[in-house]
């Protein structure tokens, strides 16, 4: 009917509904054959039986009672009546959910804000809600926007007549065409766990934080996880299972394991947020999910007034400005360990004698195997911590990241961790997700947590990993890269905005810059690696504050680069890489040819070279070098250049990119 269709039209106008979903759990898997669709082969149907195929069950189980709420919050002004009316009379017209085979209903009502809490707060299970980016825990589902319902009947028309007689070659054949696919907006949705922020605080002076040290973080995990669950099971008794499972994490003889995703979840939470903030565990966040066995309530009483060591009692606050700084309301892309990630024995660094001169000492390809079984064991723990974003770079070290951290060794006191098996870890993602994100066999007791860091205030590194041909100059993969870059932040702050000098090198007139303040693109054609530099990493300073802005909208531009389109070079495929120190030495190699400056007139070819390498270096704030020209050549409309190496009176850290090209790939030295 008419009025039918006008409805549903109004309901997909509406913004994605909130859907609160009982506890599941995986039943047996079933195998079972059934008849093929392939009784072609046999031409007889009397030998269906010969065309079975086996296809394996896997259903989910739902505990307690089966019902779904799905939630439309509407304003007064925005409901109308007649169509509120008709959405109500057709849900008891439902017979099937989604591409279930079990048999559905489903009632409508209208209810107000009040009740509608009431219903989630009794509803079992978790509540997910519709965000606007990804999450550690999220699901990305299909929900009805305008357009879908017209896209439902199109391709119900289009089934009807999907099987249409067609001549070809003489002959009348039945033609298959494909239905077109219906249209839906793909929704991020989160099931945020029940949250309680406690604090440390001393119990001789009210209200004044009394922070645990930063190294204990396990060993204060696993006592008070332990202290509040004997508390508990003193109350609840008839609860003593539930809890030995969802809080404390073992599994009771007799008894099916509780998924990780349903367990109490932990994270002492150090102050951090400055460079000169002490770490300290000052809070407590604990988080219960949705489906856990437990009430968040009972929970929560548990931890209430818990004393956590002696002079230090928790104490819930309703202050959450804290979870800012680990991805609650903040995503980012990158994330950074403030607690080293426990990682599995086979991942674990070889022990080594202490004494200095072991014969035991580590060479560089056992230590690089080491890392990257490192890596390769953090990729499985982003999977098992439920983090679905895709990776773009994995960097592990025992050095924290922070500038008042403890090394990764350090946390391995009092916990049954062995100190080989911690690492600290940071990994970029090519989307920003929220937190809380914690990940390895620790993340139940107070280790890996992560915390999203700032965007870097350095080069941009990405390594070509595929795509290389072997033809095309430096300089000419380098003006593919600036082209790339700028398109890509074109896109992101749009097209009616002007690109600054920072990403052009051109003033409003189409002018250069003065005073070259704007990113320099290199690619190095021997360790086959593209960088993008940023003014004040030439300088060799620290980035202004307009600086900062440009570098933070640089950092969003380049999620997701993963391609460049450079010319004979070819299509290079590229990684994003963790980029070090570009190291210190006295004696530099050029790697791209050096081209001048200023032409020295009435001297040879190489004592031009010399003189104008000099002056450029004590530009940049080097000491003057010696020179020794390998190579010289002439370009047309450029000028002289040359293949150089610079012997300084004393050791120089780079990066080092000297000559007219620095900004295009041009003059760029590497540590011999």
């Amino acid at each position: 009917m008419a009025e039918d269709a006008a409805a549903l039209a109004w309901l997909e106008t509406l913004s994605p509904p909130t859907v609160a979903a009982p506890p599941t759990c995986n039943g047996q898997r079933v195998r079972r054959f059934v008849p093929n669709n392939d009784l072609d082969a046999k031409g007889d149907p009397g030998l269906v039986e010969k065309v079975r195929a086996g296809k394996t069950w896997h259903p989910r189980l739902i505990e307690g009672i089966p019902r779904l709420l799905y939630v439309w919050k509407l304003s007064e002004d925005d409901i109308p009546s007649e169509y509120l009316a008709r959405i109500i009379a057709l849900s008891t017209n439902l017979y099937q959910l989604g591409r279930g085979i079990d048999m559905a209903w489903a009632n409508a009502s209208e209810v107000t804000e009040v009740e509608l809490e009431h219903q989630l707060a009794a509803q079992p299970g978790r509540v997910f809600r519709p965000c606007s980016h990804a999450t550690v825990s999220g699901l990305h589902l299909a929900c009805p926007s305008p357009g879908s319902l017209e896209s439902l009947r199109a391709r119900h028309e289009a089934a009807l007549g999907r099987l249409e007689p067609e001549r070809v070659d003489g002959k009348d054949l039945l033609v298959f065409a494909q239905p077109p696919q219906p249209r839906f907006t793909t929704v991020s949705y989160d099931a945020p766990p029940a949250r309680a922020v406690f604090e440390l605080q001393s119990t001789e002076r009210v209200g004044v934080f009394h922070a645990a040290p930063l190294v204990d973080a396990g060993a204060l995990t696993e006592r008070l996880r332990d202290t509040a669950a004997l508390r508990l099971g003193e109350a609840l008794p008839d609860l003593a299972e539930d809890i030995e499972q969802a809080l404390v994490g073992r599994t009771p003889a007799g008894r099916v394991s509780l998924a990780p995703g349903r367990r109490v979840r932990l994270r002492p939470l150090p102050s951090i947020g400055h460079t000169h903030t002490h770490p300290g565990i000052r809070r407590l966040l604990v988080d219960v999910p949705g489906d856990c066995p437990l009430r968040p309530g009972d929970v929560f009483w548990a931890f209430s007034g818990l004393v956590a060591r002696e002079g230090t009692v928790l104490t819930r606050h309703e202050d959450e400005r804290m979870l800012h700084h680990y991805g609650i309301g903040n995503p980012g892309r990158r994330w950074r360990t403030i607690t080293p990630v426990a990682l599995p024995v086979a991942a674990a660094r070889r022990r080594v004698a202490p004494e200095p001169e072991s014969a035991d000492t580590k060479g560089s390809r056992e230590r690089i195997a080491e890392e990257r079984r490192a890596v390769a064991a953090v990729r499985q723990a982003l999977r098992h911590a439920g983090c679905r974003a895709p990776v773009q770079f994995i960097h592990v070290q025992r050095e924290p990241f922070a500038r008042r951290g403890a090394r990764a060794e350090a946390f391995a006191r009092r916990t049954r961790f062995e100190k080989e098996r911690l690492w600290h870890v940071e990994v970029g993602f090519s989307e920003p997700i929220s937190g809380p994100l914690t990940i390895g066999d620790g993340r139940f007791l107070g280790l890996g947590l992560m915390y999203p860091a700032p965007a870097p205030m350095g080069p941009v590194a990405f390594q070509v990993v595929a795509g290389w041909t072997g033809a095309g100059e430096p300089e000419q993969v380098a003006r593919a890269l600036r082209r790339a870059v700028m398109a890509r932040v074109q896109s992101r702050v749009g097209e009616k905005r002007t690109l600054s000098y920072f990403f052009t090198g051109h003033d409003s007139s189409g002018k250069p810059a003065q005073g070259h303040k704007h990113v320099g693109f290199v690619y190095d054609p021997v360790d086959h690696r593209l960088l993008v530099l940023p003014p004040h990493v030439f300088e060799r300073r620290e980035p202004s504050g307009w600086e900062r802005r440009q570098l933070r909208l640089l950092d969003e531009a380049l999620a997701g680069f993963t391609q460049l389109r450079a010319g004979r070079a070819g299509l290079l495929r590229l990684v994003p890489v963790a980029l070090g120190s570009f190291g210190q030495a006295c004696t530099w190699v050029s790697r791209t040819p050096y081209v001048v400056e200023r032409h020295v007139k009435r001297v040879g070819v190489e004592q031009a070279i010399e003189r104008d390498v000099r002056g450029a270096c004590v530009d940049a704030g080097l000491p003057e070098p010696s020179v020794t020209v390998k190579r010289t050549r002439g370009i047309p409309k450029l000028g002289l250049s040359g293949d150089l190496v610079l012997e300084f009176p004393r050791a120089v850290a780079g990066p080092l990119s000297l000559g007219r090209t620095r900004h295009l790939g041009g003059g760029w030295f590497v540590p011999q």
